[in-house]
């Protein structure tokens, strides 16, 4: 699921009503984890780690990348959802 977008660039698409939204590489990243959680569960650092290895080895270093980001959000996003409320 390489995007191929680079890295800060605002993706643009029109929503339902026709406005145009913009999502950043950040919010884009924050979204792939959280589809990851919502999909893969207990096994989403497997999951991530294999898509890692995937890219790795057909040598798309643009994909690799893009789910090494994803997987610093994921295991963020874990911690948070562990962590003890103040």
């Amino acid at each position: 699921m390489y995007l191929g977008l680079p890295k800060r660039k605002a993706v643009t698409n029109a929503n339902d009503d026709g406005a145009i939204v913009s999502v950043t590489r950040e919010q884009e990243l924050w979204a792939m984890a959280l589809w990851v959680d919502r999909e893969h569960g207990e096994d989403g650092e497997r999951f991530i780690t294999e898509r890692v290895l995937h890219f790795d080895a057909i040598g798309d270093e643009g994909g690799k990348l893009l789910w090494m980001d994803v997987a610093r959000r994921f295991v963020e996003l874990q911690g948070s959802i562990s962590a003890t409320p103040n």
